[in-house]
């Protein structure tokens, strides 16, 4: 029977079905498929979903940067379809992998994060609710093997995310290095249940957390640090950029900020470097042609480019602009400028599988023939220009992006032709802003809400402040 290791930490339930899934995960028949074994073929693929947390699009090779951090990623983007744009729908991971997972915009599957300030009482909005399926349950459901494994602890069992994966390895927050666990150590128990698993068909999810600050990059390709760069940068980078993000700390300097960036490129470098041993290991396993990998971000990282530094508060497109990767067997290798999404993952990788879409969902399957809709982001913890947080929704076409906080009357109206980088506001000058607006309120009203849940994550709280988002 394969094996593979698990964190036995018991979750918090929310209904039969979910305790029974988790019973399953956590009792050691990890890796036993629920149908009989499929084979993987050209013609039948498996899947891997590689997710790369806070990864930017434009700090790749196969994106236009020069010199590339990324060689092994933009040597497989020559092989396959590269998603020109492709925006997340949401600027931090628990609703935006949770839109991957479900194939529903935020504000529908519900899992968008504590409100703001002390914990309350109410049931928890970092919960998956459970009549919501997940991309993993139906390849499940179709006799696909399902693997998972995630190095941000808020991708888990605790949140529901888990779900519909036979076999799941979570990591957490590493107090002894005071960094993240390695894209290594993401890739070892994947290895071992490949091994294990030779020829099966499988869906997989692997989630790495290199680019994700402190920015922590082994020696081997860590840049010196250019005089008159404060201890911070080199230390503790989270608490100087908070310092700075709430105006009680001077901005990065040019110097400081190509230091910075200099550092989040390493940490791209050496999750680049664990992605190629992923690669070879499909073909020292003989599955390389048989799978499909999809390569991936949940969201960006901010450089001062409006202002503040790493994410979760604006959705410029430093915030929401990703990679998107599809390579594998019979899909040809081509760049594709039409605009994809988030929600799109979930009906792509079913139509590959040959699993069943639920009814309703608002994505595309990005390999068929198709008119690409806007795409609809947004964040409970928007920030308005006097710094008050509030719900902020962007909707983005090939063209313009209208970025707007409802209960200020706030928009913002963007040229992405003329003005890609977002600096001049035309709203109330272009004629596009009104009828963007109106399609945004439209959305708003319209987006079915998202089911009760009764589930919560305990160490909330403690997994949010690990990735900086609460104090």
């Amino acid at each position: 029977m394969p094996k593979m290791p698990v964190n036995h930490s018991k979750p918090e339930a929310s209904s039969q079905r979910s305790r029974v899934s988790r019973r399953l995960l956590l009792a050691g028949a990890l890796g036993a498929t629920t149908a009989a074994a499929v084979r993987a073929s050209a013609q039948a693929p498996s899947v891997i979903v590689v997710l790369i947390d806070t990864l930017r699009a434009d700090r790749l090779g196969c994106y236009g940067a020069s010199p590339s951090p990324s060689p092994n990623l933009d040597a497989l983007a020559t092989t396959g379809l590269v998603f020109e744009r492709a925006i997340a729908q949401a600027p931090w991971t628990l609703p935006s992998v949770t839109s991957i997972f479900t194939g529903l915009h935020p504000r529908s599957h519900g899992v968008i994060g504590a409100a703001p300030g002390p914990p309350r009482d109410e049931a928890d909005p970092a919960f998956l609710a459970d009549v919501l399926p997940t991309l993993a349950e139906r390849a499940q459901e179709a006799g696909i093997t399902t693997v998972g494994v995630s190095a941000n602890p808020l991708v888990s069992r605790a949140t529901n995310l888990a779900r519909g994966f036979e076999s799941f390895v979570e990591f957490s927050w590493n107090r002894t290095r005071h960094d993240w666990p390695h894209a290594d150590e993401v890739n070892a128990p994947f290895f071992r249940w490949l091994a294990e698993n030779r020829g099966r068909r499988f869906f997989a999810y692997l989630h790495y957390m290199e680019p994700h600050d402190p920015y922590t990059p082994p020696e081997a390709h860590r840049p010196t640090p250019p005089p008159g760069v404060r201890r911070e940068i080199t230390g503790d980078f989270h608490g100087l950029a908070t310092e700075i993000n709430r105006r009680h700390a001077t901005p990065l300097s040019p110097v400081e900020l190509g230091f910075v960036r200099a550092l989040y490129d390493a940490e791209i470098r050496s999750w680049d470097d664990a992605f190629g041993k992923l690669l070879a290991a499909l073909d020292r396993e003989g599955v390389r042609d048989s799978t499909v990998v999809l390569v991936t971000g949940d969201h960006g990282e901010e450089f001062q480019e409006h202002g503040r530094l790493k994410h979760r508060v604006q959705l410029y497109d430093e915030s929401i602009h990703v990679p998107l990767v599809i390579a594998g067997p019979t899909l040809g290798a081509r760049r594709i400028a039409a605009q994809a999404q988030g929600i799109d993952v979930f009906p792509t990788v079913a139509a590959i599988l040959g699993a069943t879409v639920p009814a309703g969902l608002p994505g595309q399957n990005l390999l068929a023939e198709r008119t690409p809709p806007p795409a609809f982001s947004e964040t409970r913890y928007g920030i308005t220009p006097d710094d008050t947080q509030t719900e902020t929704v962007s909707l983005t076409t090939a063209s313009w992006k209208l970025i707007h906080a409802p209960a200020f009357a706030r928009f913002e109206l963007y040229d992405l032709v003329h003005d890609p980088k977002e600096r001049e506001n035309r709203f109330g000058s272009a004629p596009e802003g009104a009828e963007l607006a109106a399609r945004v309120t439209a959305w708003r009203a319209a987006a079915p809400p998202p089911p009760p849940t009764a589930g919560a994550d305990p160490a909330l709280r403690d997994k949010l402040r690990a990735l900086g988002y609460v104090d």
